[in-house]
């Protein structure tokens, strides 16, 4: 993640043209022909043919309307799933990512936490909060990731970010990495903007907290360090798109991979200028970010 992309203009919410995505899909075309890695030629032309199924898949989602929204169209307040990949960090994980999830002013929400493979003490930690909010999932095997340095940093998490996917019982995702804060009105605030605007996909700002202070991070339009893992929500139908386990082969963080997708494919996307997360830089995370 930079900590000092170019900041975008604050005069109100931001909506992603087509225009936008024309200007990503070439960048990114572009900057897929000149780059010289093992690997990368193929993961970067098998994640182009994926884009492709997932635009005919994204219509079918959409079922001829313009969103692919799961819920019914007279739900005044969805269900949303803020979801928490974790690996063996019990303290941050309860203290500041779980804790600042049941602060929502939003109140219906489940907290979903997915374990790549953790040891006990994140289950009876978990357990010790009694709350009927938390579900609790621990993999059995962990995630197949590089060895070590930063192109583990890019993929570690995915794979409880993309198992939550698929258990995740909300009309919405909020991820929150493990070791980090969601504001107190960030579901309110992000659900309330989406659903105002019709979008399927929107971020926003965060804090990002560090040994000498403290950053401000967003951006419009979308593009790589425009924002920071948890200052996102998104739909629900949009959750056959998973993470990447691959991303590092095209020296990406998993999530800027997949959100680079979504908005090829033509996701419907928006951007809203106001802090909604507290990113901690002073520790790594153990799930991607952008």
């Amino acid at each position: 993640m930079s900590r000092t992309p170019p900041y975008g203009p604050r005069g109100g919410p931001l909506v992603q043209s087509n225009a936008d995505r024309r200007r990503l899909f070439l960048r990114e075309l572009g900057r897929g022909r000149h780059v010289r890695i093992p690997g990368f030629g193929r993961e970067y032309l098998a994640q182009l043919f994926q884009v492709l199924r997932d635009q005919q898949r994204l219509q079918v989602a959409r079922a001829g309307s313009d969103t692919c929204w799961v819920e019914p169209a007279s739900c005044a307040e969805p269900l949303v799933t803020i979801r928490i990949a974790t690996k063996d960090r019990p303290d941050e994980l309860i203290d500041r990512a779980v804790a600042s999830a049941l602060r929502q002013t939003y109140e219906h929400t489940e907290i979903l936490v997915v374990g790549d493979a953790c040891d006990e003490r994140t289950g009876r930690a978990i357990q010790q909060l009694n709350n009927p909010k938390v579900r609790w999932i621990n993999l059995p095997v962990p995630g197949a990731y590089p060895a070590s340095g930063v192109d583990r940093w890019r993929v570690a998490g995915t794979k409880p970010m993309n198992a939550a996917l698929q258990l995740a019982a909300g009309a919405w995702i909020a991820p929150c990495d493990d070791d980090d804060e969601l504001t107190a009105g960030h579901v309110e605030q992000l659900l309330a903007f989406a659903r105002n605007k019709r979008l399927e996909f929107v971020w926003s700002d965060s804090e990002v907290v560090t040994t000498s202070g403290i950053d401000r991070v967003g951006g419009f339009p979308l593009a790589r360090g425009c924002t920071t893992h948890g200052a996102v929500m998104y739909s629900m139908g949009l959750s056959f798109m998973r993470y990447a386990e691959s991303a590092y082969a095209v020296r990406e963080p998993a999530d800027w991979n997949l959100w680079k997708r979504m908005a090829i494919a033509g996701v419907r996307m928006g951007y809203l200028p106001e802090v909604t997360y507290r990113y901690w830089l002073n520790e790594p995370s153990a799930t991607a970010t952008a």
